[in-house]
């Protein structure tokens, strides 16, 4: 295995498609020392995905600027190079896509993955972010995408959990569980009396 591809390996990268041209290295502003690895991306569409027709030509390239996960608490990106199409029938440009990241996104599925392994340890959404160098409400909103949560149940248990905990910077969240099956019941982003009163009597009779 090249050198390259064991790059690729250590992100996880598995899209065939992805073909490293460089690597880079700079620091930004405040000091954080960034790795971009500059790759292209060559996936040929089969057919228009607006139109399905078959008449695409080549249409320059869009360059993406793609989060990495860490590996040493560095800022690692991946500049990607895609090449764009353009359908001869019905006159709209599509581009190469990939399974690395979700379409439209700039962090990649590996960064992901890390927040939510690292939020199932309790560590705080500030921490997460200084570790993995994102923002912290990036992290928040990784989280929150990655929880599907019914909206609300039919009936409450009839033993109750309450807890409050830090959930970024200082900011206290409230949590409430069934006590048997552990079970959540809600989550409030804050652990105001007001706010807690008003879930469960707007909720519950």
């Amino acid at each position: 295995m090249s050198q390259l591809n064991s790059i690729l390996s250590l992100f996880e990268i598995t899209d065939p498609n992805i073909f490293i041209t460089g690597i880079s290295q700079s620091t930004d502003q405040n000091g954080l020392h960034i790795h971009r690895i500059h790759a292209t991306l060559i996936n040929t569409p089969i057919c228009c995905p607006h139109c399905n027709s078959e008449t695409l030509i080549k249409n320059g390239k869009h360059l993406s600027h793609i989060r990495l996960g860490t590996l040493n608490g560095g800022r690692y990106e991946l500049e990607l190079s895609r090449q764009r199409y353009l359908c001869h029938n019905c006159q709209k440009t599509c581009g190469a896509k990939t399974t690395i990241v979700q379409m439209n996104h700039t962090f990649s599925n590996n960064i992901n993955h890390q927040v939510i392994q690292l939020a199932r340890k309790s560590i705080t959404a500030k921490t997460i972010a200084e570790i993995l160098a994102i923002s912290c409400s990036s992290v928040q909103r990784i989280i929150n995408n990655e929880v599907h949560q019914s909206y609300r149940i039919k009936i409450l248990p009839e033993h109750l959990c309450f807890d409050e905990f830090r959930s970024c910077q200082k900011l206290m969240s409230f949590n409430c569980c069934d006590s048997v099956t552990h079970e959540r019941v809600v989550l409030l982003k804050d652990r105001l009396s007001k706010s807690i009163i008003d879930y469960f009597e707007s909720h519950f009779s």
